[in-house]
């Protein structure tokens, strides 16, 4: 689910309201604990995103040590032996 579809789930029917009266400054106040619950489910969201795409980068970095500029003597070896420890 996008963001701005879990910030309407919240709202509920207020947000039509929220939507069309946006611009003449109309306030809609949630309780507080609905907005930490967004953030939190948010949050998770977008940590599990970037845990994939770590984890696609640290596929593709193996896959590319087997290049001959990532063996010993090679233009990338330097580099490599630096973010190996990372990728564990």
């Amino acid at each position: 689910m996008k963001i701005i579809e879990k910030i309407r789930e919240a709202l509920g029917e207020t947000s039509a309201l929220f939507m069309s009266q946006k611009k003449k400054g109309t306030e809609i106040i949630m309780p507080t604990e609905e907005l930490e619950r967004i953030a939190r489910e948010l949050d998770k969201e977008v940590k599990a995103e970037n845990r994939k795409e770590v984890d696609k980068l640290k596929e593709a970095l193996i896959w590319c040590s087997g290049s001959d500029d990532f063996q010993e003597g090679g233009k990338a070896r330097e580099g490599w032996l630096k973010i190996q420890p990372l990728l564990k």
